[in-house]
């Protein structure tokens, strides 16, 4: 009977939780992918070149940014897998360019999200890119000063990406869309089994001070 009820509420929860992700998702990602297909995110991404000296990076690194701030790291990687055909960068620049995307990626979504949990938006947004080209100078002139990292950089694995049409692009979001149904799943099994074993009192009680 006990667990019954333990499945009803996992599976109330996670449809609750994910259905309020989706509906911010799924806007969001049709006007991302509208910027795309309309060249807009590369238009962005050249306003930001000039911003990228300042973080020792090379100028069309300011596309490779703004996709991963504004589309996700994995389209943000397509682009610099297609840059570093034609050009060569050091591992230094590579290193900076990783950094800043960890910190600023995804933030239609992810600043939404945010903001629906409390957080507003203008402060996130300004917190994450500011931030991310904060840490982008420190990382450059540690480097520069003391001479680190300034090897070729060499790719271990590179793409085979084609840019996708209409219909796979909606195969696409309807299978990550799933996997973040699994993930929320999943980890609301696990809450329950936390709780359900007092671990979770525990950690609340470890994590208070």
């Amino acid at each position: 009977m006990k667990a019954g009820r333990d499945i009803k509420e996992i599976l109330k929860d996670t449809g609750s939780t994910y259905f309020f992700l989706l509906k911010i998702m799924i806007p969001i990602s049709i006007i991302v992918k509208i910027l795309e297909e309309y060249g807009l995110i590369e238009v962005i991404g050249n306003n930001l070149a000039p911003a990228m000296g300042i973080v020792g990076l090379p100028g069309e690194f300011g596309l490779v940014i703004a996709t991963a701030m504004i589309a996700n790291i994995y389209g943000a990687l397509i682009v610099f897998f297609t840059l570093s055909l034609q050009y060569t960068y050091t591992v230094a620049q590579v290193t900076i360019l990783a950094c800043m995307m960890l910190i600023a990626h995804t933030l239609p979504i992810e600043s939404r999200i945010a903001q629906k949990a409390g957080v507003r938006l203008w402060y996130t947004l300004f917190l994450r890119i500011i931030g991310a080209f904060v840490f982008g100078i420190l990382l450059n002139v540690i480097f520069s000063y003391f001479n680190l990292f300034q090897n070729a950089n060499v790719l271990v694995w590179e793409t085979s990406y084609t840019d996708p049409t209409l219909i796979e692009w909606m195969i696409s979001q309807i299978g990550y869309y799933f996997m973040i149904f699994l993930i929320i799943l999943s980890l609301m099994v696990l809450m329950k089994i936390l709780k359900n074993t007092g671990i979770l009192d525990k950690l609340n009680k470890f994590l208070k001070p």
